[in-house]
């Protein structure tokens, strides 16, 4: 798969130089995009917890209730971690995802966001703590980046501009 942090591909200066690409479905490569840039820990990981430990009492004033039913593992119970929170402590947070980076809902997306985690944004669930980029570095994606043609081919999409815009 080309949109994942162990791409075959290469990242970075490291990328495969590519003429051309055929994207076939392409309304669908936006989540997969998306997806690729997202570090998903579910609750039965140790991350989850030292995380949660980490934001709660920034997440305890935002929402006490909330953050009970989070503690309680309900699914659609969810709070963001505030801005401020997450910048004042990324030290911890990048302590927190290099000791746990080979996990398999860490390890594709960490190569992709350990340079950007500022520019992060978190979400805490009863079910998963979700870490994703405001906005999406696909420059890290240097063959799909630089590639002279991209065709991006979809059978279901009546408006085109998210080809552009995402």
């Amino acid at each position: 798969m080309m949109f994942n942090g162990l791409t075959k591909f290469g990242l970075r200066h490291r990328s495969h130089e590519i003429d051309s690409i055929v994207l076939d479905d392409s309304h669908a490569c936006i989540d997969t995009i998306q997806e690729a840039f997202t570090i998903k820990i579910p609750q039965t990981i140790p991350a989850y917890n030292e995380l949660l430990a980490l934001f709660e009492p920034d997440l305890e004033g935002q929402g006490q209730a909330k953050l009970e039913e989070i503690k309680n593992e309900e699914f659609d119970a969810f709070l963001p971690v505030p801005y401020w929170a997450w910048q004042d402590k990324q030290k911890e947070v990048i302590s927190i995802l290099v000791k746990h980076k080979e996990e398999k809902n860490i390890v594709f997306a960490w190569e992709l966001v350990k340079e950007i985690i500022r520019d992060c944004q978190c979400i805490v669930s009863g079910s998963s703590i979700e870490i994703l980029p405001y906005f999406n570095p696909i420059e890290l994606f240097g063959s799909f980046y630089n590639a002279k043609h991209r065709i991006f081919m979809s059978a279901t999409t009546n408006n085109d501009s998210f080809l552009s815009k995402d």
